[in-house]
């Protein structure tokens, strides 16, 4: 609570979750969004107090899915300095990799 009396812990939201920060459908720019969800990810899901390898409405039908070791070369590439596109997945950005590689 704050000095004003204000409760400030419902509005919080994290900067990491325990669960999107592994899923192959993580967008990095923008921050806090998916395959799934685009325009963010709902917060339910991004706390974890919704087991997202079950349907949310609006998911398009896109799941939690954890990341594959291709997709571990692919975020170190982008902490290396790689620009990642605008809202592409982790799974898409190592899919571009592969058939650059290719």
């Amino acid at each position: 609570m704050t000095m004003d009396g204000f409760d400030d812990r419902e509005i919080h939201i994290p900067a990491t979750s325990k669960i999107c920060d592994y899923c192959r459908h993580r967008v990095f720019l923008p921050h806090r969004s998916c395959a799934a969800f685009p325009d963010g990810i709902p917060m339910r899901i991004w706390k974890g107090l919704h087991d997202h390898q079950t349907a949310y409405r609006g998911d398009h039908g896109i799941r939690y899915s954890p990341l594959r070791p291709e997709d571990i070369d692919t975020i170190e590439s982008l902490a290396a300095g790689e620009r990642p596109v605008r809202g592409a997945s982790i799974a898409e950005l190592t899919e571009r990799r592969q058939r650059v590689a290719s």
